[in-house]
């Protein structure tokens, strides 16, 4: 019985990590676009927050560019 219901955590674990990986992607990208919006406004404040959202999302080299 332990075996069965430690299969399932682990699929259902396995299962979860690629729509939380997507779920991740599809809120980094609207942030990155609401970031990019306000700056274009001319509102550097709200992009600010924005691409602070966008970097603790996915850090990478452009994100922490962007923030500056």
């Amino acid at each position: 019985m332990r075996h069965r219901f430690a299969w399932a955590l682990g699929a259902a674990t396995a299962l979860a990590v690629p729509s939380a990986t997507a779920s991740t992607a599809v809120m980094t990208r609207y942030f990155d676009d609401v970031a990019r919006a306000a700056y274009e406004k001319g509102e550097p404040a709200e992009a600010l927050q924005a691409f602070l959202l966008v970097d603790a999302l996915t850090p990478t080299p452009l994100s922490a560019f962007n923030v500056g």
